[in-house]
């Protein structure tokens, strides 16, 4: 799916985003690579001796630059998370929080979790083909380095994987799960906003909310 932002068409104050794009740039060197708008307002009150400047004119600012590849910046909205409290600074970061959907690593933490939730479920009736993928797994385990054929575990893999496959690909708790264990991910959200201002959790929900629907609107 393309990164490229939709095409957006408003009229911005060149001396704001002249300011915007300096703190951009500061915070790029501080290793902030995603940032609110709460942090951006409080570093442009900052910059400029405690100037007001309302949030639409920012989101102006930002539209400008993200027009000229100087940040990543959306408008748009869904209908529980806004696009538009967050700009994202470095397009390799979020190209590499993307890739940790697709990877087969990720694929592994998600089926030995959902797994494990399952074995700890004592509701699952004997013969649920969740619990007979469970033995499954299990057999599998137990032949990959034993002298068996190769279709038994190619056989039975592909069972597993059809049972599997029948659960959402990506949920929300998965996506958690995944870039929480993340630390170039962690100290994104550490970064995102003014330090004073939220906890860690609170900072991480807002900021995964945020990236799941950035990649929801890319199509992923």
């Amino acid at each position: 799916a393309s990164l490229i932002p939709l095409p957006q068409s408003r009229t911005h104050d060149p001396s704001l985003t002249t300011t915007i794009q300096t703190i951009i740039r500061d915070l790029s060197e501080t290793n902030c690579k995603i940032a609110s708008l709460h942090l951006l307002m409080q570093r442009i009150q900052e910059y400029d001796n405690g100037q007001h400047v309302k949030r639409q004119q920012i989101i102006s600012s930002l539209l400008f630059l993200s027009s000229n590849d100087k940040v990543l910046y959306y408008e748009c909205c869904t209908s529980s998370t806004s696009l538009q409290d967050f700009a994202i600074l470095d397009e390799d970061w979020f190209k590499e929080v993307a890739s940790c959907v697709f990877s087969q690593h990720c694929k592994r933490q998600i089926t030995n979790r959902r797994l494990s939730s399952l074995s700890q479920s004592s509701s699952m009736d004997e013969s649920s083909p969740m619990l007979q993928s469970m033995e499954i797994a299990r057999k599998t385990e137990q032949y990959k380095d034993s002298n068996s054929s190769a279709p038994y575990h190619v056989d039975h893999i592909s069972q597993l994987w059809d049972v599997l496959s029948n659960c959402a690909a990506i949920n929300a708790k998965d996506s958690d799960t995944m870039w929480h264990r993340e630390a170039f991910i962690r100290t994104a959200v550490e970064k995102a906003y003014p330090t004073t201002q939220l906890d860690y959790e609170e900072q991480s929900k807002a900021i995964f909310s945020y990236l799941r629907c950035l990649l929801v609107h890319h199509g992923v």
